[in-house]
């Protein structure tokens, strides 16, 4: 669909963008490539004055009268061990304390995590001592999975929009775009585990790959990392769906 057409049809029909307050400047950014509006999820619960709504991250319940990303699934991804009950190669937990004890008495370092809805690495501890496991709070535990990279994979309706790696600096994470070179089976078996059992259309999975090659995933993003060669992607495969939506 080009741009005149696009515009045109815009006029006419209505296309809102919401996100909770800590995706406001994507979803922002989202709403103005689609020619839409955008407000802050929780501000109404009824969207029935749009026509398509693109849901970034809210799980907040409302009515819609067609939803891109539904709260229910959102509720899903936000929550870890949700997640991770549903995800094939899902990083290995446990919400058992001694079994996470045995991981570590094993030699394996165990990841102390805090909240189930944490985010951005809030709330997290390597413990690699008896000591620093028992000094932890924690509401369940990871086995701590050896990498040497981490990766965003940013996904919608089960095609893969873009990858990125992601790199710590300074307490943050800068994005590194990498070639989508083939298929992997395991993140292929994520992708389809998610379709089916969590439902989500857009998002992004952070994965971490070890050096023979395993992937495991750590969560899923209720929202792709829109930067320009993602975004793009998008928001083609968001106006094909809306139009076919439009006129079906």
């Amino acid at each position: 669909m080009d741009y005149a057409e696009w515009t045109e049809m815009s006029k006419k029909y209505k296309v809102l963008v919401i996100s909770p307050k800590c995706s406001e400047e994507s979803a922002e950014y989202l709403a103005a490539l689609l020619g839409g509006e955008y407000k802050p999820a929780g501000k109404t619960t009824d969207y029935t004055d749009f026509d398509v709504v693109v849901n970034y991250g809210s799980s907040k319940e409302a009515v819609f009268p067609y939803v891109i990303n539904t709260p229910e699934a959102v509720s899903l991804c936000v929550n870890k061990i949700s997640t991770l009950k549903r995800v094939k190669h899902g990083v290995e937990w446990t919400k058992n304390k001694e079994k996470a004890l045995s991981w570590l008495l094993n030699g394996d370092a165990v990841v102390a995590r805090e909240f189930e809805c944490g985010s951005r690495s809030s709330g997290t501890t390597i413990c690699e001592t008896v000591e620093t496991f028992e000094d932890t709070k924690a509401k369940f535990w990871t086995k701590y999975f050896p990498h040497t990279h981490e990766v965003r994979i940013n996904v919608f309706r089960g095609e893969i929009l873009s990858v990125y790696e992601k790199v710590a600096k300074d307490g943050f994470f800068t994005f590194n775009l990498l070639e989508i070179i083939g298929e992997v089976p395991q993140v292929t078996e994520m992708i389809r585990s998610i379709t089916n059992n969590i439902g989500i259309a857009i998002y992004g999975l952070d994965v971490l790959v070890n050096s023979a090659g395993e992937y495991r995933l750590l969560e899923v993003n209720s929202g792709a990392a829109l930067y320009e060669d993602t975004s793009d992607k998008l928001v083609s495969l968001l106006k094909r769906e809306i139009k076919n939506h439009a006129f079906a």
